[in-house]
């Protein structure tokens, strides 16, 4: 009995491996190639998938840039309109000064909402136009020993011959050779301050001095009134010596003539944003196309 049994399990087993399946090495390559193209399939599709949200998210980050390129842009053009607008009524206005030139004044201009004002410069000095001894009073008055302050100012009344106040040319010792090389001989008004510092006698300390009282813009003489501290020291110790011209320069009333350096600042706001802009121009009631000529065009901070 124990004997039939255990023959009839070796029955079972050879009948069972008799009717297995093999599989041959070929069918299981097929099946691991087929596994590797679908992972293939699914990494092309998720990489494709990262690009296409790459792409997207760039994109949409360009239109917000350009959107606010062009919002940026808008009010810069609404601002040098609104400050091109202010001039021309100066011009208009010249030589007299309208009234409340220097406070803010509003106007709209489609969306946007304009703030204006114009400042009259005559706080500085312009070294190509004020007389030998203002330009002396103010080194003095900026700290600049009365020896050295006499030699440079001196050194720059006599290279310039400005034509406005007739001065004569240099004197003859006075040969390209002398002046070195950043100075040109051209017996005009001085253009920066490289020009002035380049003269023998004066130099880069004595400039730096006088530099917050410089403007090279300013065509007319200074008023006291709103002048830099250096500048109504300067002022002050002429009329106290006595000099011929203080009182005539402190008398005289602003002008909006030829030459007149004004600063015209446009502030301009919409729903979304502000801007500020800045001009220091001198006015040229003559010159084409624009009567005026532009030494500063900028963008400032919004306060």
């Amino acid at each position: 009995m124990k004997a039939a049994c255990q023959r009839g399990r070796y029955l079972h087993f050879w009948r069972s491996i008799r009717g297995a399946r093999v599989v041959s090495p070929q069918v299981w390559q097929g099946k691991a190639d087929s596994g590797f193209a679908l992972l293939l399939v699914l990494w092309t599709l998720a990489f494709l998938a990262l690009i296409g949200t790459h792409v997207l998210l760039q994109g949409r980050t360009m239109v917000v840039d350009a959107s606010a390129r062009q919002k940026h842009i808008a009010l810069e053009l609404a601002a040098d309109s609104a400050i091109r607008q202010e001039l021309y009524g100066l011009i208009l206005a010249s030589p007299q000064i309208p009234p409340g030139l220097e406070a803010w004044h509003e106007r709209e201009d489609g969306p946007f909402h304009v703030m204006i004002r114009a400042h009259l410069e005559r706080g500085q000095v312009n070294p190509s136009v004020i007389s030998r001894d203002l330009l002396l009073a103010v080194m003095e008055s900026s700290g600049i020993a009365t020896q050295d302050a006499e030699r440079a100012s001196s050194a720059l009344y006599g290279w310039r011959g400005h034509p406005l106040l007739g001065a004569a040319p240099p004197p003859g010792s006075f040969v390209p050779a002398d002046m070195g090389v950043g100075c040109k001989v051209t017996h005009g008004p001085f253009h920066s301050l490289d020009d002035m510092a380049s003269l023998p006698g004066v130099g880069w300390a004595i400039i730096q001095r006088i530099a917050p009282s410089v403007s090279l813009s300013q065509m007319q003489y200074p008023s006291s009134a709103g002048a830099v501290p250096a500048v109504q020291a300067a002022l002050r110790r002429l009329n106290r010596s006595g000099n011929s011209g203080a009182s005539e320069w402190l008398s005289q009333p602003p002008t909006l003539g030829g030459g007149a350096s004004v600063i015209v600042e446009a502030l301009v706001r919409d729903e979304q944003g502000a801007e500020k802009r800045r001009a220091n121009v001198v006015l040229m009631p003559d010159a084409e196309p624009e009567p005026w000529r532009v030494m500063r065009w900028e963008t400032v901070p919004v306060e």
